[in-house]
């Protein structure tokens, strides 16, 4: 090798030892960028206020789906255009609440309806059939059988000690009733107002006799009873 080219390449050599050296950071200067590493956002452990979550690309999603139509309507302000979404908002809120209540009410589970009859002090039978006897001797057999009736459930609820339930029907009254003997002359009384009453029929004097033997029969034996 020429002595001129042996000087060029040990220049060469020292020149790139020395700018190795001096590129190589210090302690100082390692140290001082980690600090500035560290002391940017993510590093800020102890500030609460960056664990806050970032909605901003919430706001621009919002800012990009209605600016066009806000625009095209001729909404330019700012301020207008933030107090629309702000309305819209709590109207999108008020709807997604009220529907999740309306699911919960449809879903949620119902109590068993309650039934209650209506009841009323039970009347005296004796009255009742007076009054049915005096009704039979002007011939207005269609309202005599009737107290006939309700002479009959006096007895049959002084019986078993209950109340004139007038929420039922007279064959719903009479299913009431589980005794063979009392279902079969309740039923002659029960039939013949089905029959003629509900019917507009006119009621002779031999359906009153009916009824009469009917209730007498039932009389008889509840006395026996006691």
């Amino acid at each position: 090798m020429r002595p001129r080219k042996r000087a060029l390449v040990a220049t060469l050599l020292v020149s790139g030892l020395a700018w190795a050296a001096s590129a190589a950071p210090t302690p100082d200067q390692i140290k001082q960028a980690t600090q500035q590493v560290l002391s940017q956002r993510m590093y800020q452990l102890d500030d609460t206020r960056y664990y806050r979550f970032d909605l901003s690309w919430l706001r621009e999603l919002i800012v990009r789906l209605l600016r066009p139509v806000f625009q095209a309507i001729g909404v330019a302000s700012p301020s207008v255009f933030w107090t629309i979404v702000g309305v819209l908002m709590v109207v999108l809120i008020a709807l997604l609440v009220h529907m999740v209540y309306s699911f919960y009410i449809a879903l949620r589970p119902r109590a068993p309806a309650v039934v209650t009859l209506e009841t009323t002090p039970t009347p005296d039978s004796a009255t009742l059939a007076a009054e049915a006897q005096a009704l039979a001797d002007v011939g207005n057999y269609a309202d005599a059988c009737r107290r006939l009736f309700y002479a009959a459930l006096a007895e049959l609820e002084a019986k078993r000690k209950g109340r004139f339930m007038s929420g039922l029907t007279n064959t719903e009254y009479l299913h009431t009733f589980r005794t063979p003997w009392v279902l079969e002359n309740l039923k002659t009384i029960v039939d013949l107002l089905n029959l003629k009453w509900y019917r507009d029929m006119t009621f002779e004097v031999n359906d009153y006799a009916q009824c009469a033997a009917a209730f007498e029969r039932l009389e008889n034996r509840l006395q026996q009873e006691t």
